[in-house]
């Protein structure tokens, strides 16, 4: 038998704690799936940004030619180790909705969250501690002047404010 690590009566496990992960907001359950793990996958840890592959397996997202189209979740298992097919590949628990810290998330490459910050928000994952410069995608581009779309009656300017009076 293993020696697990006891404080008192309880299990303790090393690793970011789910407090540290989810996001002030999150108020109501997490939906959750659990996937098969991909053999080819680095190690998940809780937080990691997972991509579902053409297979059905998931990654660690921008690892195994993944793109931010593929992302699927968020592990929220301590350290998940990828074991081959012949053994029977590895579980992980994902998250698929939520609110989550982006200080704790996890992703491959070159660890830049940025170019998943759209779509995790489009399938349902929210993300506290975004910096400033993680925008949305900008709108598209106005129509040209010539085109008879830009042909709008123009909006008059405001009346000036009324001058204040003092109280009698």
């Amino acid at each position: 038998m293993p020696d697990i690590p006891r404080q008192g009566s309880y299990i303790t496990q090393e690793g970011k704690s789910l407090s540290d992960l989810i996001g002030a907001h999150q108020v109501g359950d997490f939906v959750t799936e659990v996937m098969l793990v991909s053999a080819a996958s680095p190690i998940l840890d809780r937080g990691s940004v997972v991509a579902r592959k053409a297979d059905g397996t998931v990654t660690l997202a921008g690892e195994e030619a993944t793109t931010p189209a593929m992302v699927y979740g968020i592990s929220l298992d301590f350290a998940v180790v990828p074991t081959p097919a012949s053994e029977g590949l590895s579980t992980c628990t994902v998250a698929r909705s939520g609110v989550y810290s982006a200080l704790s998330l996890i992703v491959g490459g070159n660890g830049d969250l940025r170019p998943y910050v759209d779509q995790l928000r489009l399938i349902g994952i929210f993300l506290e501690k975004v910096p400033l410069w993680v925008t949305p995608t900008p709108p598209p581009p106005p129509p040209p002047t010539d085109s008879p779309e830009a042909e709008e009656t123009p909006t008059p300017a405001p009346a000036p404010p009324k001058p204040k009076t003092a109280l009698k």
